[in-house]
């Protein structure tokens, strides 16, 4: 059966659909693609979600190229391969007991540029996911009641969010700008718990990145 296309959604808790009762932005792109060609494909995409909760920029950048590459081998001949990389909030998050961020900006950047460069071994067609807004006084308040060694911020996630979208914009690479999406919005009620979306903001993620994935992907050839 022929594979046309390899989507390799790579990212944290989020991507890998804490807490949507659907599985995820990440799994509603594989559903929306897979209702094109069911019951029996004569073709179809393969989405592969690679979200891992509390991964890391640095996370994502020792994985990618060994998951990718792994998942690839089965079907030698596909090449057409697109990325869609969302990480950038736990690596923002604030460390309570130690009194600091996570990773610094300048480690950051060069996180996102190592995932950049590792994933272009395989295609051109890269399409960053910026980070989400949060509630915080909910995310302090999950914090007290589930004992989170962690807070987030507003101010830390734009932030990092700018460096995503810096990244994205030296190669001309695709960037879905996710916090303005939510600002725009009163998204009190896109949320489970302050910091990951319910059911209702994954459902806007998932229209968001559908939107610039639909086409298919520039070939490159096999590394």
């Amino acid at each position: 059966m022929p594979v046309t296309k390899n989507i390799f959604i790579y990212g944290n808790s989020i991507t890998y659909g804490e807490w949507d009762e659907q599985g995820g932005w990440a799994n509603r792109i594989r559903a929306h693609f897979d209702r094109q060609v069911l019951p029996v494909p004569n073709d179809y995409i393969i989405t592969y979600n690679l979200g891992i909760p509390s991964d890391t920029s640095a996370g994502i950048a020792n994985r990618i190229e060994n998951e990718t590459r792994a998942r690839l081998e089965p079907n030698p001949a596909v090449r057409n391969v697109q990325f869609v990389i969302a990480t950038g909030a736990n690596d923002s998050r604030w460390l309570i007991e130690e009194n600091r961020q996570a990773v610094s900006i300048d480690e950051f950047k060069n996180n996102m540029r190592l995932i950049r460069n590792k994933a272009q071994q395989f295609s051109d067609d890269i399409i960053f996911v910026g980070l989400l807004p949060c509630i915080e006084d909910e995310v302090k308040k999950a914090a007290r009641e589930h004992s989170w060694v962690e807070l987030y911020y507003n101010d830390s996630l734009s932030q990092f969010n700018d460096i995503i979208q810096q990244v994205s914009q030296e190669n001309n690479h695709t960037f879905v700008d996710l916090n303005r999406l939510f600002i725009k919005r009163d998204y009190d009620d896109l949320f489970s718990d302050g910091l990951h979306p319910n059911s209702k903001g994954h459902e806007l993620i998932a229209q968001a990145v559908i939107g610039v994935i639909t086409s298919f992907p520039r070939r490159r050839e096999s590394p």
